[in-house]
Parts: C-alpha cells; structure tokens; sequence
C-alpha cells in the first residue's frame, strides 16, 4: 500500500530507578510454550501528521523567552534548564496555538511558565511556577556519570545506574529549592540496587553516596 510508514517503537520511560523484579529462587527446567503462529497482519495506511508548531518557530520562541527581561529578572542572568514546550492546541478557529515552556534556574532557584502565543510571536504571560520542570535526559546522564566517578565503579552489563529527580519541600531544609537527582546502581538482574548517590545538577557535585544497606 503506498503511503505506509512506520512509527517508530516510544522510547522505554524510566520514572523510577529501580531494578527489574527477579523471581527468587529463579525458575529452572521451564519447558517451552508452543504459541501459534500469527496467521497475518493487516498493515493500516495513515496520513502524517501535521506540525502543530514548526519546529522554526519553536526555536524562534524560545529565543523571544530566553531574552525577555521579565524572564530575565526571575531567573537571573545564568542559563535556563527546561525540555521543550508544552503546545496547547486552541479553542476557536481565529485563535493561535500556544506554546508553554517551564524553565528553572540554578543561579535563582527559581521556576517560572511562560505562555507564548505562536501566532502573533509574543509573551501572553509569565508566572513563577510552584515546581521546577522535569530533569532532563542530559541531566540524569551526568547524575549518574558522576555517582559512578565518586563511587570509582565501572559499569558493565552486570552493573547499571538509574537516576530520578527529587526536590525537597521543606523551606527550613538546606537543600530546598535545589536541583537533586537520586542515582541508584546495581545489578538489573537484581531487584535492590547496590549502591546510592544524591547529586546536585546546578552544583554538579555528589552530595552522597555508599553502599545500600
């Protein structure tokens, strides 16, 4: 059929660093399965979609957002860390989409949203923002990358980290505000972790880390 094309697979989601579970003692001498054969598969043509927002005018937003003072004033003058905007489709046929990005700074601790209008290229509204946005892939990369240095391990397929972002709630806390990934490593044959590591991004220093327990 013409006009087919493939969606690629999503990439595996990793929202918490945990090991897979194990069966303990592990199964042995199972026997194998006689599934079936598939008789067939209909393969369903489809249309691509559309850009909701080009990618031109993304990357021309987030200039506009990265330099406008009321940003500039919350954030303070070092770089901002988000992922790319949310787009929010809109209600009328005269109305624009709107692109919302969620930005955090290491130099203020602060995080704002900036909602921009895609149609007319300007800041509807900027508001601070009760969370920062999500830690980002390059930044849970460097998290781990840098338990795996204090812990002076090498990784291997028997040894693997995972990382999440936590942020600490409690004003009174030295640590509120601040940009933290937790790093678990271990076996992934394994369901506990070996090893654990706090490491704060904007510092980009391990705060701790050991043997779990």
């Amino acid at each position: 059929m013409s006009g087919q094309f493939e969606i690629p697979p999503p990439e595996r989601l990793e929202p918490r660093p945990e090991f897979p579970p194990i069966t303990n003692p592990p199964l042995v001498d199972q026997e194998p399965v006689d599934w079936p054969e598939p008789e067939g598969f209909d393969f369903v043509g489809s249309d691509l979609l559309d850009e909701l927002v080009s990618q031109n005018d993304i990357e021309g937003a987030r200039k506009i957002v990265f330099c406008d003072p009321r940003v500039n004033d919350v954030l303070g003058g070092g770089s901002r860390i988000g992922n790319d905007p949310s787009i929010i489709e809109p209600k009328e046929p005269d109305e624009s989409h709107l692109l919302v990005f969620h930005l955090y700074s290491c130099d203020s601790s602060n995080s704002i949203e900036v909602t921009f209008d895609a149609g007319t290229m300007d800041i509807v509204g900027v508001e601070m923002a009760s969370v920062q946005p999500p830690q980002t892939r390059d930044e849970l990369d460097t998290a781990i990358d840098l338990a795996r240095q204090e812990l002076g391990l090498n990784f291997g397929p028997d040894l693997v980290g995972r990382a999440m972002g936590i942020t600490v709630d409690d004003p009174s806390e030295p640590l509120f505000g601040r940009r933290l990934a937790d790093v678990r490593i271990g076996n992934p044959e394994n369901r506990l972790p070996r090893h654990y590591a706090m490491v704060d991004l904007c510092e980009g220093r391990v705060l701790d880390a050991g043997d779990v327990r």
